[in-house]
């Protein structure tokens, strides 16, 4: 999965995958709700990215402590990009 697109879950809502990180050899993705008029709204999730054999399975995270140090990683690289975008 990559950033900038739209990824559509099993139960038919689709999320934006705004940001991507990596800690301790798993990858999380940052995804807004999309909304009616196909633009991503307020309502955020956090998704857990798993390998298994050759498929790719996707969970959100519930966790409230991962979720709160992931949500701090994720607001980490939103300042650092807003820092490079006004240098």
């Amino acid at each position: 999965m990559k950033e900038n697109t739209i990824f559509d879950m099993e139960d038919g809502q689709s999320f934006y995958i705004a940001d991507e990180t990596v800690q301790n050899g798993i990858k999380y993705y940052l995804a807004n709700k999309v909304g009616e008029n196909d633009e991503p709204t307020t309502e955020t999730i956090i998704l857990m990215e798993t390998k298994e054999d050759n498929d790719v399975y996707f969970d959100i995270v519930k966790d409230e402590a991962t979720l709160n140090y992931l949500g701090a990683v994720f607001l980490a690289n939103v300042s650092n990009y807003l820092d490079e975008e006004e240098a």
